[in-house]
């Protein structure tokens, strides 16, 4: 990967793979995740860090105003992994006009498959790699997870290249959650059964 490009890339936030309970899994960097160097570090992240500390105990304590990447951060949380699909932004818009112009085809190749991540052909056959790329290395990082942490994929994009992923030891949550950006965790038709899923998150920290 071009060096231009190393710094768009975003690391997962795992502090202790061993102790790892839960793994949120997010589609792929933003603008605030790019300058904070970690994931859910924006508008998202403050949605989830709100919807967490009204409807689960585990977070009473830490504040609805901080985004969630933030605190696990600062606090060093153990229990809670947070993955993108991508370690790069899928999303073009993030890039600057300088660095795209320089990377467009790569990058339109990124933002299509974001658009359409459930294709199985691809025009461009670069794209097909590009994808292919992308499912491998997810794969990759989510060894690093233990067998028994519950892996949460977070809207459609997460959801459709988790599933494209060869390795299945890790249990995934079946139910259907909405990625957090605008809010969509405190609607109820976002969900397939958000009680279940407030359940599920309790019991995996308690």
């Amino acid at each position: 990967m071009s060096g231009i490009l190393e710094r768009y890339r975003v690391n997962d936030l795992i502090f202790d793979p061993d102790a790892v309970r839960l793994v949120f899994l997010l589609e792929s960097p933003y603008t605030d995740e790019v300058v904070h160097g970690h994931p859910l570090a924006g508008s998202s992240g403050r949605s989830m860090a709100r919807f967490f500390v009204e409807k689960v105990a585990y977070f009473g304590a830490w504040d609805p105003k901080v985004p969630i990447g933030c605190q696990i951060r600062d606090r060093e949380e153990s229990k809670i992994g947070l993955v993108n699909c991508s370690n790069y932004p899928l999303d073009r818009s993030v890039y600057s006009p300088v660095d795209y112009a320089a990377f467009a085809e790569k990058i339109d190749g990124w933002d299509l498959i974001r658009k359409n991540p459930k294709a199985t052909r691809r025009n461009n056959a670069d794209h097909c790699v590009l994808a292919e790329d992308i499912v491998a290395d997810l794969s990759n990082r989510l060894h690093r997870v233990p067998n028994d942490a519950l892996i949460i994929p977070c809207g459609d994009v997460a959801r459709t290249l988790l599933e494209k992923c060869l390795d299945r030891r890790l249990p995934v949550y079946d139910q259907k959650v909405p990625h957090p950006s605008r809010n969509l965790w405190f609607s109820e038709r976002h969900f397939r059964d958000k009680l279940h899923f407030i359940e599920t998150i309790t019991r995996r920290l308690t």
